[in-house]
């Protein structure tokens, strides 16, 4: 039941992918990529999904990946989503995210993205008034949809998010310099 309603019963968890560090050793910009349709919802109200990026494999190498303890680790990215549509016309939702420190007590909300009639895209990213804390570490993410409409209930919206973020990441060393040849024999 606690998978169900998290998300993961319905395969939304997120893929990582992340960007070799330079220099080897230093911190990596990872990007990860979630993709999950809420269940329907009544108007006016909100269905909570979370997903955690605090650590993990990166996708397609096998490679562990923790998100960084560097000040400024939650980089931006976007968030968004496709809209449900029947005959008698398209869901209006609004979805936000909220980012979570390990512990809970630090948190930064983006404001919230209208899905309409069209797909919608908008940006993760620090604002005059709304800047994203530096730190602590924010790795526990919930994405929240809002059924907007006003008599139907949302039938189900296909919400798409991308966060970029530092992480400490398991690349293998590089080999060795090959050495350097002898130098030439001197001329007699």
């Amino acid at each position: 039941l606690l998978l169900s309603l998290l998300g993961f019963a319905r395969g939304c968890r997120p893929t990582v992918t992340c960007d070799e560090a330079s220099p080897v050793g230093g911190p990596s910009v990872c990007h990860a990529t979630w993709v999950c349709t809420f269940q329907p919802t009544v108007p006016g109200a909100s269905t909570p999904l979370k997903f955690y990026i605090d650590s993990g494999v990166v996708d397609g190498t096998g490679l562990l990946f923790n998100f960084s303890r560097a000040p400024g680790s939650l980089i931006g990215g976007t968030y968004g989503g496709t809209p449900s549509c029947t005959p008698a016309g398209c869901d209006t939702n609004d979805i936000s995210l909220t980012f979570q420190s390990e512990d809970l007590q630090a948190s930064y909300t983006t404001g919230e993205c209208e899905v309409g009639d069209t797909p919608a895209k908008c940006n993760i990213e620090s604002t005059r008034k709304n800047p994203i804390p530096s730190t602590p570490p924010l790795p526990f993410v919930t994405a929240r949809v809002r059924c907007a409409n006003q008599v139907l209930p949302c039938i189900g919206m296909k919400a798409t998010v991308v966060v970029d973020f530092n992480a400490d990441v398991a690349w293998p060393e590089p080999p060795p310099s090959p050495p350097s040849p002898p130098p030439p024999p001197s001329p007699p």
